[in-house]
């Protein structure tokens, strides 16, 4: 019973921005897009790029941990070797 009441209103805001003269193509296609894919396909194909983008963030702060942590321990070695004299 919303799918009318969804397809009028997709219709009212691809007309409205399709008018729009400030648009670029590639605008008005990934409006299009965003308009005509199913939402299980548009959820899976914009999340897949933010889980990707995640997971190199959380790895690339897990490796500056472990090299910081190394280089910690090496300055505090040498911080011992010297005020042990």
């Amino acid at each position: 019973y919303n799918k009318l009441y969804l397809n009028k209103s997709a219709k009212k805001m691809y007309n409205h921005f399709m008018a729009n003269a400030n648009t670029s193509d590639f605008e008005k296609v990934q409006f299009e897009k965003m308009i005509n894919t199913p939402v299980s396909k548009l959820i899976i194909s914009l999340a897949i790029p933010t889980i990707i983008s995640m997971l190199v963030t959380a790895i690339y702060n897990m490796a500056d941990t472990f090299l910081f942590r190394k280089l910690i321990q090496k300055r505090a070695r040498l911080l011992e070797l010297f005020f042990q004299s």
